[in-house]
């Protein structure tokens, strides 16, 4: 489990966020799965009049002040946020990424300190000694994180 997150770490989660390529124009659906309320969502969108920037900002505040029920979803934490964009058709390079920062801060990966808000190193350790099959997953995400990776660079350039 990922370190619990509060509204200390806002900026670093817009970061994350925008590192990962998230669509912001898809906030309502996030903060549904985040657990935030439709009544939440409504409000947020009608008193930040419908701008996409503001109600995304919005909604991540409401999660990690932890309004309406997101304790049950999960707590704020980089792995609910991933379960959370996991649930989103089309969002996971997005919540893989997310994934591989939540490893990076509990340690399972060698380089640098997510919680600073740097972006994952495109290459990491993994501790060859360790027997079984304990890093076969990490092995797995840190794949997928290149292939993401790579892809949100070139989305990146043809976006520009």
């Amino acid at each position: 489990m990922s370190e619990i997150l509060d509204i200390a770490e806002f900026t670093n989660v817009i970061h994350w966020l925008e590192k990962a390529a998230f669509n912001k124009t898809r906030w309502r659906e996030l903060g549904d799965k985040l657990g935030l309320s439709d009544n939440t969502l409504a409000a947020i969108d009608a008193n930040q009049r419908g701008d996409v920037n503001s109600c995304f900002r919005q909604c991540l505040v409401k999660w990690l002040n932890r309004a309406d029920g997101v304790d049950d979803v999960g707590k704020p934490s980089l792995n609910t946020l991933a379960d959370a964009l996991d649930k989103m058709n089309e969002c996971k390079a997005q919540a893989d990424y997310i994934r591989l920062l939540a490893l990076k801060q509990k340690g399972d990966l060698s380089e640098g300190d997510s919680s600073e808000g740097k972006e994952p190193a495109k290459r990491q350790k993994i501790d060859s000694t360790t027997s079984g099959t304990g890093n076969k997953g990490n092995v797995n995400i840190i794949i997928t994180y290149l292939i993401a990776d790579n892809f949100i660079n070139l989305m990146n350039f043809f976006h520009d």
